[in-house]
This record gives C-alpha cells, structure tokens and sequence, in this order.
C-alpha cells in the first residue's frame, strides 16, 4: 500500500506543514499519477511565492 504525503515550508520562517492523503494505492503508478496531478493543481491554482516550497512524497506502508 502507497501513501501520498504532501510538505510546505515556509523557506522565511522554517514553519513546516505536512499533510498526508486518507486514500491508500495498491499500485505506484496509481500514486505516481496523483502525484503529477497535484504538482499540477498547486501550480496552477495557487501561485506559489518564493518562500514557499512543496515537495510531495509517496512512501510504501508496511502491514
């Protein structure tokens, strides 16, 4: 099972956020094309600053 996990940093004031998806993904590619989707949805709904960074990260959870 695949989770999507989404960070902000605020590169000024260091302040973190992480947020992380309910949904589970049998597949990496299923979470590979989330991961685009998102990048897309940030880019071009929500102007990003300089001072903000995201990075969105998939990792594998164990049972």
């Amino acid at each position: 099972m695949y989770k999507v996990y989404v960070t902000e940093l605020n590169v000024l004031t260091g302040e973190k956020k992480c947020y992380g998806l309910k949904q589970g993904f049998k597949s990496l590619g299923k979470a590979v094309k989330l991961t685009r989707k998102l990048m897309n949805d940030i880019d071009r709904l929500r102007p990003v600053p300089d001072e903000y960074e995201y990075t969105i990260d998939i990792g594998k959870e164990k049972r």
